[in-house]
């Protein structure tokens, strides 16, 4: 439930200085799935500042953003993953030169158990990988949107704050005894 999960971000963040970890930690996930044969490119700003996060959320949350990349991708395709700072926040874009989103799919993808055309592909999995993304991204505080073209591919973007926001007084944190 939402109140636990903001309990575990109070409790599990810290300022991270090195997404290439993350990344990697993210990647051999999805790089050990037989169905995704797609390369993976990352660019990661140098000297970037600390990024206040739940690491194990945002591990989740990109490994979700790349399987769902490769998911849409062909043989030799590359998933582009690019990481930076602009103002107070972080910027995760992950762009894929899939088989692209219908203009009138795009509101949807976000929700749980959906997926496209589901009759025309059998995507594998339950299709609850970018719910689970929209999760995380709100639970931090941040924003996410897609940019697609159909038959050329998908840009995702993530903006999460540099600090994660203290909680609402109604929402207090109360620490055990």
């Amino acid at each position: 439930d939402n109140e636990e999960a903001k309990k575990t971000i109070a409790w599990r963040k810290r300022p991270v200085y090195d997404f290439d970890v993350i990344m990697k930690d993210a990647l051999r996930f999805v790089e050990n799935d037989a169905q995704n044969p797609s390369e993976f490119v990352t660019h990661i700003q140098e000297d970037m500042p600390a990024v206040e996060c739940d690491v194990q959320y945002v591990t989740t949350m990109l490994r979700e953003l790349l399987s769902n990349a490769a998911k849409f991708s062909d043989d030799g395709d590359v998933v582009t993953t690019d990481l930076r700072v602009e103002g107070e926040e972080l910027i995760i874009k992950v762009t894929d030169t899939g088989r692209g989103i219908p203009e009138n799919e795009l509101e949807n993808i976000w929700g749980r158990f959906y997926q496209i055309d589901r009759e025309q592909h059998e995507d594998q999995g339950s299709g609850s990988g970018l719910a689970i993304v929209a999760g995380i991204v709100k639970l931090h505080g941040g924003s996410y949107s897609v940019d697609s073209t159909v038959g050329e591919g998908s840009t995702f973007t993530v903006r999460l704050p540099l600090k994660v926001p203290a909680p609402m007084p109604d929402e207090t944190i109360v620490a055990a005894n």
